[in-house]
């Protein structure tokens, strides 16, 4: 599975896997010059509390488009070290 925004492959992966809708990327597979880190957390009841990251190329930038759950409850343990993105950037 590969990650396009803006033109811009920023993640490329076969070790993804899908909840809820969403597609998860392991990090080490994620172009991290993409993402800055946003001060947003959220709070999801079955994964526990989201970081989130903008995701910009330099010139354009996407607020909160990017997200992964640092330290999840032990059932969910499978998205710890994983990114997935909002629906503006393509996965395919």
């Amino acid at each position: 599975m590969i990650a396009v925004w803006n033109s811009r492959v920023i993640a490329e992966s076969e070790e993804t896997f899908e909840i809820d809708g969403d597609t998860y990327f392991p990090v080490t597979d994620v172009d991290m010059s993409y993402l800055k880190m946003s001060e947003n957390r959220t709070f999801c009841q079955d994964k526990g509390e989201a970081t989130w990251f903008h995701v910009t190329d330099g010139d354009f930038l996407l607020e909160n488009g990017a997200w992964t759950y640092p330290d999840p409850p032990e059932e969910l343990n499978r998205v710890r070290n994983f990114i997935a993105f909002d629906s503006k950037i393509s996965v395919q």
